[in-house]
C-alpha cells in the first residue's frame, strides 16, 4: 500500500513523554497539510497471486475525486 500526497507540508509535531518500560514505546503525534491524496494497493488472493492495483483518490482543491 502507498500514499502519495502533493503540496504536502507538516503542519504540526507533538512528542508525547511516556514513561517508558518493558511494555512501551515512546510515541509521537504528526499533522499534516495537503492539497491531494492517493492511495494505490495490491490485493494478493489466497495463492498469492498479486491482482490490479486499485487506486483511489481525492483533490481538496477542486473538491473532485482523482
Amino acid at each position: 500500500m502507498s500514499y502519495t500526497l502533493d503540496d504536502c507540508l507538516i503542519r504540526g509535531y507533538i512528542p508525547i513523554a511516556i514513561e517508558i518500560n518493558d511494555q512501551e514505546e515512546p510515541q509521537e503525534i504528526l499533522s499534516l497539510s495537503f492539497s491531494k491524496i492517493r492511495l494505490s494497493h495490491i490485493d494478493r488472493g489466497s495463492a498469492n497471486k498479486s491482482s490490479a492495483p486499485v487506486r483511489v483518490g481525492y483533490d481538496l482543491a477542486t473538491v473532485k475525486s482523482v
